[in-house]
C-alpha cells in the first residue's frame, strides 16, 4: 500500500483491530475507498462482506437496511458522509445505531470534512464519531506529499500494469517532466486515470510522453503557458523528482509488450 504514508497506515492498522467506527477525511480522489477496503482486509472481519453505500443516494430506509443485511458481520463503508442533509443524518443515525447495538456491522465512513464542519453534523455524524473507540484518519492531497509522489506514482503504475497484462518497466524523461508539472487536483484517482489511459495507448516497455492522454497533455501545456506569461505569479508544483527509469519488479510470468 504505497499510496499512503507510514503514519496513515500505522493508524489504520491500529484502527482495524478495534470495533468502533472509523472516519476517513480527505479531498476527493485521495484514496479513502482504497484505505477503507485495506482496513477491512486487515480486520478480524476480513472474511465477511465489504459493502459500500453512497450516502447521498440512499432513496429510503428499506434500501439502507438491505445494505446492512448484506454487510452483516462485515464492514459497511458510508461514502460521501459529509454531504448528507440534516434529514438524512437523522435517518442514518437511527438505523446505524440499531445495527451497531447488535454488533452486526463495522462502520467506516468517508468524507471530505470533519463532523464539526458539516451541516447537520450534530444530528448524527458528530455523535457517531464521539463514541468510545472511534478513530479519525486524515488523508492529505497529493500536493502536500511531494516526497512520496514518486513511490505513489510507481505503485499505481505497477498495479495498473498487472491489471491490463502489460509489462511497463520505465517512464521516459519527457513523460516524467509532464507528470511532475501537473498539480493533480483529482489526487490519486486522477493519477490512476492518467496512467491507465497511458498504459492502454503504449506499446513498449517504456511509458512515453505521447502515450499520456491528450486532455492531460493539453492541461500541462496551458499551465506551462501561464507560467511563462506570468512567471512572478506562477506556482511550481512541489513534486519530488520522478525516477528515470524505474524498474517494476513483477512476479507474473507472462509479460505482454
Amino acid at each position: 500500500m504505497n499510496y499512503f504514508s507510514p503514519d496513515v497506515l500505522s493508524l489504520a492498522k491500529f484502527a482495524s483491530r478495534l470495533e468502533g467506527p472509523i472516519l476517513l477525511v480527505g479531498p476527493s480522489g485521495s484514496g479513502k475507498g482504497l484505505l477503507a477496503r485495506w482496513i477491512h482486509e486487515q480486520s478480524p472481519r476480513r472474511r465477511l462482506p465489504f459493502i459500500e453505500v453512497e450516502c447521498t443516494t440512499i432513496p429510503d430506509p428499506t434500501f439502507l437496511r438491505r445494505k446492512i443485511e448484506r454487510a452483516r458481520g462485515g464492514t459497511l463503508l458510508l461514502s460521501g458522509i459529509s454531504r448528507v442533509s440534516a434529514a438524512g443524518w437523522r435517518l442514518l443515525h437511527e438505523i446505524l445505531r440499531d445495527a451497531q447495538a447488535r454488533s452486526e456491522i463495522r462502520i467506516v465512513a468517508a468524507g471530505n470534512q470533519l463532523p464539526d464542519q458539516c451541516k447537520g453534523g450534530a444530528n448524527g455524524y458528530e455523535s457517531l464519531f464521539q463514541q468510545p473507540g472511534a478513530v479519525v484518519i486524515r488523508l492529505a492531497p497529493l500536493c502536500r506529499r511531494p516526497d512520496e509522489f514518486d513511490a505513489i506514482l510507481h505503485a499505481c503504475l505497477a498495479e495498473l500494469s498487472r491489471a491490463v497484462g502489460r509489462c511497463v518497466l520505465r517512464i521516459s524523461g519527457d513523460a516524467a517532466d509532464q507528470l511532475e508539472a501537473y498539480h493533480w487536483p483529482g489526487n490519486i484517482q486522477e493519477l490512476q486515470k492518467v496512467l491507465r489511459e497511458a498504459l492502454l495507448s503504449s506499446e513498449g516497455p517504456e511509458l512515453a510522453a505521447e502515450d499520456l492522454p491528450r486532455w492531460f497533455q493539453e492541461s500541462v501545456a496551458r499551465s506551462d503557458a501561464r507560467r511563462r506569461k506570468n512567471p512572478q505569479k506562477s506556482v511550481t508544483p512541489p513534486w519530488g523528482r520522478i525516477a528515470r527509469p524505474q524498474e517494476l519488479h513483477r512476479q507474473e510470468p507472462a509479460c505482454v509488450g
